[in-house]
C-alpha cells in the first residue's frame, strides 16, 4: 500500500521546474511591491514604441499562425513579436517592415537556467514597449502544461506592473482548469490585466473561478478576413476535411473518416483532406494520409503540405461544408462562408458553435471514437441550406466581437 506521505512527493523533474519559477515569483513580489505605474505618456507608450504580442507555440500550426496575423493586422504601428523559436511562425513578406521578431525560448518553457536570462530580458523589453498582448487561444488553463500557463499568466502580470495596457486575446477556459493556472491568472485579472474570452461558455466557468476583467469576444481570426459577402464566390462543391493527428491520438478514427469521406464523394463532392498541424507529436498529415489510404487511389486528394491561412481561406470559399478535429480549420471555414463540422475537444468548440446556432454540428469524441461522426455529417449536408443561412446572417456580428480583442 502506497502511504498519503508518499502520495504527496514530488517528482525531481517537477521539483527542478518549481524551483526555475522562483525567479518569476521573486519578479512578481518586488513588482507589487513598488507602485504600479500609470499608462502616461513617455517614452514606453508613445505611438513609436512597439506593440509586443507574446505568440502561441506555433511550430507548424496554421491556427497559431492566422491569430498572430489577426494580431498584426489590427494593430497599427510597430509589432514585436516574442516566439519560443523564430521559424515557429511565419510572417507575411507586406507586413515584414513594421514587424520584429525576438526568440526567448525559456520565458514560458523554464527547463534550465536559462530562463532566468530570458526572464531579464523580458523585464528590460518591457520598458519599451507600449502594450502586451497574448495570444490566449487554449493555453491559458494548464490543460496542455501547467506550468507554461502558469508562466504567461505571470508574465501577463509582470507587464501590467509596469504600468502598461495588457490583454490577453481570445481565449477558451475549459470546466476544469488546475487551481495554479487558476490563481495564476486571478491575479493577473487582479493587476488589471483584461481577459478577453472567446465564448459564452468560457466566459461563464472563468466567472466562476474567480476571474476579473473579463470581454466577451469571439475568437481573433474572425477579424483577419474581409467579409465574404462582398466577395464572387465560387461554386461549393468540395468538402474539406481535416484528420487531426492529436484527436487521433484519442484512438483509431480512420474507418470512420474513410467512411465519412467515402459518403461524400458519393453525394457529388470533391473531398479535400487538409493538414492543418504539421509537426511531432500530433501531426495531421500523417493522419489525412493514413484516412487516404483506405480509400481507393484518387477518391480524395490531400494537401501535402501546410498552406497559409489565406491559403486556406480561398480553398474554404470553394467548401460547402468543413469537417474538421482543429477548431481554427472551423474558424476559418467561417469565415469563407462555409459550414462547419468540429470535433469538439477542450469544451471551446461548443462556445464557437453558439454563436451560429449550429450546436448539433459538434461531435463529441466517445471512449476514444467519434462514431456519430458520419451522422451529424449527413444531417449538416442535408440541413445545408438552412445552415448557409445561418453563417451569412451571423457572421458579421461575430466578426464585430472579434474587433472587441483590439479595442
Amino acid at each position: 500500500m502506497v502511504s498519503k506521505k508518499e502520495d504527496r512527493s514530488v517528482s525531481p523533474k517537477a521539483m527542478v521546474l518549481r524551483v526555475l519559477s522562483v525567479p518569476a515569483a521573486i519578479a512578481l513580489l518586488v513588482a507589487r511591491l513598488l507602485p504600479s505605474r500609470s499608462a502616461s505618456p513617455g517614452a514606453a507608450n508613445t505611438a513609436s514604441a512597439p506593440a509586443v504580442l507574446l505568440a502561441p507555440p506555433g511550430g507548424g500550426n496554421i491556427g497559431d499562425e492566422a491569430m498572430v496575423a489577426s494580431f498584426i493586422k489590427n494593430t497599427p504601428g510597430e509589432v514585436l513579436v516574442v516566439v519560443r523559436r523564430r521559424a515557429d511562425i511565419r510572417i507575411l513578406s507586406t507586413v515584414e517592415n513594421r514587424v520584429s521578431v525576438v526568440e526567448m525560448p525559456h520565458l514560458f518553457y523554464r527547463r534550465s537556467l536559462r530562463a532566468l536570462v530570458d526572464l531579464g530580458r523580458y523585464w528590460r523589453l518591457l520598458g519599451h514597449a507600449r502594450s502586451v498582448a497574448l495570444v490566449g487561444a487554449d493555453i491559458m488553463d494548464g490543460a496542455y502544461n501547467e506550468d507554461a500557463s502558469v508562466a504567461r499568466a505571470q508574465a501577463l502580470e509582470l507587464a501590467r506592473r509596469r504600468g502598461l495596457d495588457v490583454r490577453v486575446l481570445g481565449f477558451s477556459w475549459n470546466g476544469t482548469a488546475s487551481a495554479r493556472a487558476t490563481h495564476h491568472l486571478r491575479r493577473a485579472s487582479e493587476s488589471g490585466v483584461i481577459m478577453c474570452v472567446r465564448d459564452e461558455f468560457s466566459l461563464a466557468r472563468i466567472v466562476r473561478d474567480g476571474i476579473s476583467s473579463t470581454r466577451q469576444v469571439s475568437d481573433v481570426v474572425f477579424a483577419l478576413f474581409g467579409d465574404p459577402s462582398e466577395q464572387d464566390l465560387p461554386q461549393r462543391d468540395r468538402v474539406i476535411v481535416n484528420a487531426s493527428g492529436l484527436v487521433a491520438r484519442d484512438g483509431n478514427m480512420t474507418s470512420t473518416y474513410a467512411n465519412v469521406c467515402s459518403d461524400l464523394v458519393s453525394r457529388g463532392y470533391s473531398v479535400t483532406l487538409l493538414p492543418h498541424v504539421i509537426r511531432g507529436g500530433g501531426d495531421d498529415l500523417a493522419a489525412c494520409r493514413a484516412v487516404a489510404g483506405r480509400l481507393p487511389a484518387g477518391t480524395v486528394e490531400v494537401v501535402e503540405g501546410l498552406l497559409s491561412p489565406f491559403e486556406v481561406y480561398d480553398l474554404c470559399r470553394r467548401a460547402a461544408l468543413v469537417v474538421s478535429g482543429r477548431m481554427h480549420l472551423g474558424v476559418i471555414g467561417l469565415c469563407a462562408g462555409a459550414v462547419p463540422v468540429l470535433i469538439s475537444t477542450q469544451g471551446k468548440v461548443e462556445g464557437l458553435m453558439k454563436f451560429f446556432g449550429l450546436e448539433v454540428n459538434a461531435v463529441p469524441i466517445v471512449s476514444g471514437q467519434v462514431a456519430t461522426l458520419p451522422a451529424v455529417v449527413e444531417a449538416a449536408l442535408d440541413s445545408l441550406d438552412e445552415m448557409s443561412a445561418r453563417v451569412d446572417r451571423e457572421l458579421a456580428r461575430v466578426r464585430h466581437l472579434a474587433s472587441g480583442n483590439f479595442e
